[in-house]
């Protein structure tokens, strides 16, 4: 009776060990799933706080396969020290933020829109009365006047 006593003690062991280590199993893919689903919400959140400080949306995927989102802590469902983020990214990828608005130098002495120049002889030798008149009118100055309307 001690062996078949034995055997199912043996048995009985063997499918506790296949017991725990499917346990161990299921508990490892779920902790591996757990890590996958805090690495895609610390992604989302640090592509949102990307998005808010002017990032260009074409850049964001090259900036988050350089970053490190395992250093980033998580906290409720946001990024913890998320002030500290956005200034450490305007400051480390001020090179992909877009500027938003343009502003050009600031001339003393603007220049004067000139169309092409011509002589009053050049004027007064073309033929068309009605272009003469247009080439008079826009070199006014030319022949003494004032403006003409």
């Amino acid at each position: 009776m001690d062996k078949t006593n034995g055997a199912a003690e043996a048995a009985e062991m063997r499918d506790g060990q296949a017991e725990i280590r499917r346990l161990r199993e299921e508990a490892e893919a779920a902790r591996r799933e757990a890590a996958a689903d805090r690495r895609r919400l610390k992604e989302r959140l640090y592509r949102e706080l990307l998005r808010e400080t002017g990032v260009a949306e074409k850049r964001m995927d090259a900036i988050l396969r350089v970053t490190d989102l395992d250093a980033f802590g998580l906290e409720d469902g946001t990024l913890t020290e998320r002030a500290g983020l956005a200034e450490a990214i305007r400051r480390e990828w001020a090179d992909f933020i877009a500027v938003k608005e343009t502003r050009g130098a600031k001339v003393e002495t603007p220049p004067q829109a000139q169309g092409p120049v011509l002589t009053r002889a050049q004027i007064a030798a073309i033929r068309d009365g009605g272009e003469r008149r247009k080439a008079i009118a826009e070199n006014a100055a030319l022949f003494g006047l004032e403006t003409m309307n």
